[in-house]
């Protein structure tokens, strides 16, 4: 089983405290990495390797030195089931749509999926996933942002097996929980007032109200719980849609949905 991680913030974020956690889980999922951030909506950015994360000299370094800032970011670790142990077949994956980037990391495994007008760079089923959602969307003239469009592609594909997922175009993200349960996915809302928090896997703390400006809010998403804040547990077949809206340069307001 691969994990997810995502984080959605109002303000510019670093995500070097969420990712030393999330980094260590590549000791389980040993067959790829990947984390993507916007530094511009609608343009992403990528690091990805066939490796695992926790063995991997370019992961250990984006401790120190971070990518971003950025409002979303992106990441995955990957247990290789369908595809190849490739730079291509790691996640996420980035296909464009209405001249936007749509970045997207899976959980799961799909069958039988019909053939794309997309091509996919890889030959994973995540991958060709992507492609048959925005294949979909453009079908049916639908915007990225048509939650109720997006919900009924999503719940269609999952027939075809089990898939928990995060896309985001850098100002919309949408987090979707496999409809039979199979792969879990848990968010929490991080906002003032803020406390120290604790990472599960070491022990690491870092008290937040000493780095987080105090209008900063938003939410983290990942397979499993990262810290020992409140996380809750995402619900079969739930589609969550996480929209920034900027303001001006440099700052943004969120919306979740629901």
């Amino acid at each position: 089983m691969c994990e997810l991680l995502a984080l959605q913030f109002n303000r510019p974020v670093y995500p070097d405290f969420s990712f030393r956690e999330f980094r260590q889980r590549g000791v389980h999922h040993p067959h790829g990495w990947g984390l993507a951030w916007f530094e511009h909506p609608g343009r992403c950015s990528l690091h990805k390797e066939a490796m695992s994360a926790h063995e991997s000299p370019l992961a250990a370094s984006l401790l120190d030195h971070p990518p971003g800032p950025s409002c979303t970011f992106l990441g995955h670790v990957r247990y290789q089931t369908k595809g190849n142990r490739s730079f291509l077949d790691a996640h996420p994956f980035v296909q464009r749509f209405h001249h936007r980037d749509i970045a997207l990391a899976h959980n799961g495994t799909l069958e039988g999926l019909p053939p794309t007008r997309r091509t996919p760079r890889g030959t994973t089923d995540s991958e060709h996933l992507l492609c048959l959602l925005l294949d979909r969307l453009e079908d049916q003239r639908a915007d990225f942002e048509e939650n109720a469009a997006v919900k009924s592609i999503l719940l269609e594909i999952n027939k075809h097996g089990t898939m928990s997922l995060i896309f985001t175009d850098g100002v919309t993200l949408y987090a979707y929980r496999d409809k039979k349960g199979k792969r879990p996915l848990y968010r929490t809302l991080r906002q003032p007032p803020f406390r120290t928090s604790r990472l599960k896997g070491d022990g690491f703390t870092l008290d937040l109200a000493k780095i987080k400006s105090p209008d900063t809010v938003g939410h983290l998403f990942a397979s499993k719980p990262l810290t020992d804040e409140a996380w809750d547990e995402i619900p079969p077949g739930e589609l969550g849609q996480y929209t920034i809206h900027f303001l001006r340069p440099g700052t943004a307001s969120q919306e979740p949905f629901p």
